[in-house]
């Protein structure tokens, strides 16, 4: 687990979820922030899941957007060279 920069900011239905200053709230599903006694606290979240179905064996490019990609970075993935800013 790898500690991060959070705030959660909330506005009626509207809200923001920025880890290390990128806002991320838009492939957020949910989230569950705890707090324990002499502990840091605790970020889960659950990300939002496209619909799934299978292709398998085919090669094809792969667009990402921004969101998706800082997503991914916090998450620890590292993107292929050519894709690295």
């Amino acid at each position: 687990m790898t500690r991060h920069h959070i705030e959660i900011k909330t506005e009626g239905l509207v809200g923001q979820l920025l880890i290390d200053g990128h806002d991320i709230a838009r492939a957020v599903a949910g989230l569950t922030y705890s707090v324990r006694a002499g502990e840091l606290p605790r970020l889960q979240v659950d990300l939002r899941q496209a619909p799934s179905s299978e292709i398998a064996g085919t090669e094809a490019d792969v667009l990402l957007d921004s969101h998706a990609i800082e997503a991914l970075k916090l998450l620890g993935w590292t993107p292929p060279e050519e894709e690295a800013e």
